[in-house]
């Protein structure tokens, strides 16, 4: 299928679609790569915020979907969306400039200065842009891990904390396996503390380490961020629900990397289909290259 074909059947759909009131929201809020504004009588620029452009048109679509950022949680969970509901909103103004700002200011993001001009420069990948600040906060977790091996230092139930969340595959299937009891060598554990990754080993153990019991530090998260384990993916077989703690979560997008620009993109599943949002073209498109694409983060609802 050619692109402008695609574009041709997509605005049919988005026109007899329940939804479009959303599409069209989405059409006339899709973000322009960079900004440059006066803050506090200094010229400010914001450059390269593909990485960050995707994540906040999300929260946008989160506050439309859901109540999510309405709803009383832990303090550090609250703080964390009051400052995405403020996001939210700006966006819905198509305040871009506001939105990112809000979000440097969340995260407390180092500028650099250029002359006479505060400089945010987001040329960085998601893990940095948005990924290690939210995760952290939203789906951080613990659990145990104990050796059976009574000889290793390591033998007692040792906590450990993590916000990670990678899509596995087992044959055809794909699976997510994080919070399920799962057996490891222990001289090859790694342990994740506090986002950062330290390996704590007994070279003389042989044992085996359980890792069990986990458990969310700030409460059921309301929406999930898993990360993408594999380098290319066929956008069909991306699961559609996941059941994480007993809860149902379903998809609503996920973002695509472009090697070859160094560029990212925002897909949405909106009604069984897939649309992509890019910040350097005032469309939306659908995903045509469905096969061997490098998604980095899938976005999960909790119903």
């Amino acid at each position: 299928m050619k692109h402008s074909e695609s574009i041709v059947l997509l605005n049919e759909f988005c026109t007899n679609s329940s939804n479009k009131a959303m599409f069209d929201a989405i059409l006339n809020l899709i973000p322009r790569n960079g900004s440059i504004s006066e803050v506090d009588s200094v010229q400010t620029s914001i450059i390269n915020t593909c990485s960050i452009d995707g994540f906040l048109l999300i929260c946008y679509f989160l506050s439309r979907q859901s109540e999510i950022f309405k709803c009383k949680y832990s303090d550090e969970l609250n703080n964390l969306f009051n400052s995405l509901k403020s996001i939210s909103d700006l966006v819905c103004e198509n305040n871009w400039n506001e939105a990112r700002l809000e979000w440097i200011k969340f995260t407390k993001m180092k500028a650099i200065q250029k002359d006479e001009t505060v400089v945010y420069d987001f040329f960085l990948n998601e893990f940095d842009s948005y990924y290690d600040s939210c995760a952290s906060i939203l789906q951080q977790y613990e659990y145990d891990n104990i050796c059976d091996n009574l000889k290793c230092k390591l033998t007692s139930i040792k906590e450990s904390r993590s916000a990670a969340f990678m899509l596995k595959k087992k044959r055809t299937v794909f699976l997510e396996e994080t919070f399920k009891k799962r057996n490891i060598s222990c001289k090859e554990v790694k342990f994740d503390i506090q986002g950062k990754f330290h390996v704590e080993r007994n070279d003389m153990c042989n044992g085996t380490r359980a890792l069990l019991n986990h458990r969310f530090i700030n409460g059921t998260p309301p929406f999930l961020i898993i990360s993408n384990g594999f380098n290319a993916l066929n956008i069909n077989e991306v699961p559609k629900k996941i059941i994480v703690s007993d809860m149902e979560y379903s998809l609503i997008g996920l973002t695509k990397y472009k090697n070859n620009r160094r560029h990212y993109t925002l897909v949405l599943f909106l009604e069984e289909r897939f649309i992509e949002i890019d910040n350097l073209k005032k469309e939306i498109i659908e995903p045509i290259d469905l096969i061997e694409i490098q998604f980095k983060y899938i976005f999960y609802l909790k119903k």
